[in-house]
């Protein structure tokens, strides 16, 4: 992010970034990468972020998040808004949350990213669908690492043969 402001504060622009509060940095389309021991772990890509130095954390507009597990796969996340605590690492998607894989989509209203543990979960009710099941629950947590989910509350669900 401080490469692409400062490449950003070189150019000659007429765009001006309001700064709210107690902002540091405000951008437009930001792509920014996490990486552990060499090994990509996940890709964010958003309208706009705040940044604030004080508090360690930004707040970024139309958050779109890919996830990469160890087989190979990919999980992305969108969101109307996202928080990213930066000196951490997790992040919050918020308002009308959408998770992808090959196999399946969940909705919810927000959705957690612990990175430490390299698990997303939510206290939110979910709904995940894939093409020959449905299934709801109060919460969710899944392990990125494992590739394991775990529902919790109510759970309905309805599988079918796909075919």
């Amino acid at each position: 992010v401080f490469i692409t402001y400062r490449h950003l504060m070189n150019q000659a622009s007429d765009q001006v970034f309001p700064l709210l509060g107690d902002a540091s940095i405000a951008l437009d389309s930001v792509h920014h990468t996490a990486t552990r021991n060499g090994i990509m772990e996940w890709q964010l890509d958003a309208a706009s972020v705040v940044y604030s130095n004080k508090k360690n954390h930004a707040t970024f507009n139309l958050p779109a998040i890919t996830f990469f597990l160890d087989n190979d796969e990919k999980i992305t996340l969108h969101g109307e808004k996202g928080e990213f605590e930066t000196d951490s690492n997790n992040i919050k998607i918020t308002d009308n949350v959408v998770m992808n894989h090959v196999q399946y989509q969940l909705r919810t209203s927000s959705l957690y990213y612990e990175h430490q543990t390299r698990k997303l979960f939510t206290k939110a009710p979910v709904k995940l669908f894939g093409d020959s099941f449905r299934l709801q629950a109060d919460t969710m947590t899944f392990d990125l690492k494992t590739n394991k989910t775990i529902f919790e509350g109510h759970i309905r669900g309805a599988f079918h043969e796909s075919g």
